[in-house]
């Protein structure tokens, strides 16, 4: 059996020691709230109008993000592999901007841009349409998070695929 260093054995219990205080704690704070009044009153409280409308939202909310990202991430990803343009560099920083960008401030962008009095959400706003604080806006920001996975992982998978199947496709009388 390998022994451990002192070094190591005290790395060890870092990492397990933040990450308890990280995980942990307060996993187990969330748990022993939500069980404060036994089980039944929690399954009392999913069953609220409430919380059936915030399942009711995420599950849409949900469904339109992974539809929006399927078809746009993926024309997208084959744009950036199979074309070469100018701008291309600057639509990948673009689309790395999530990465980048706090949450805080993307929240904060989100407002001036679609809120009631923002740039664009004021344009909206007159024809009395809410963009932010309503459907719309949550599944803008969601697509703004989730969007540059979506790209990140279908672009590999392009680049490894090739163009060799399109090339034996176009032989064979395939058309573009």
């Amino acid at each position: 059996m390998h022994r451990r260093s002192a070094g190591q054995t005290i790395l060890i219990a870092l990492v397990c020691g933040w990450l308890t205080l990280l995980l942990v704690l307060p996993l187990g704070g969330i748990v022993r709230q939500v069980l404060h009044h036994g089980l039944p009153a929690c399954f009392r409280s999913l069953a609220e109008p409430a919380a059936l409308h915030a399942f009711s939202l995420t599950v849409w909310l949900t469904i339109g993000a992974v539809v929006i990202n399927t078809v746009m991430g993926t024309i997208i990803a084959i744009v950036l592999v199979r074309q070469q343009f100018h701008g291309k560099l600057l639509l990948q920083g673009v689309i790395d901007l999530p990465f980048a960008v706090s949450p805080v401030v993307a929240g904060f962008m989100f407002v001036v841009l679609f809120g009631p009095r923002g740039w664009i959400g004021s344009l909206f706003a007159s024809h009395d349409i809410r963009l932010i604080y309503a459907f719309p806006g949550m599944l803008i920001a969601t697509l703004f998070v989730t969007f540059p996975f979506v790209i990140r992982e279908v672009v590999p998978v392009l680049e490894e695929f090739g163009r060799d199947q399109e090339e034996a496709a176009a032989v064979l009388g395939a058309s573009p």
